[in-house]
């Protein structure tokens, strides 16, 4: 009986800290993809400025 509840335990453990892992890896990938997209924005309006509305979108269709 002791033996199943340490590996209640240890499943538990392993469960928790897997759910740490993605949500780290979730948080940090989403801030990055955050930082990206302001960072795109921020290019396109300082080519609009620049540029006339159809370049800017073949600018964006190049780029992805």
């Amino acid at each position: 009986m002791a033996f199943a509840r340490q590996g209640k335990r240890l499943i538990d453990f392993f469960l928790h800290a897997l759910l740490w892992i993605i949500t780290v890896t979730h948080f940090c990938f989403s801030k990055k993809l955050l930082l990206n997209a302001s960072f795109l924005l921020i290019e396109i309006t300082k080519s609009g400025k620049k540029n006339s509305p159809k370049q800017i979108i073949i600018q964006i269709d190049l780029t992805g």
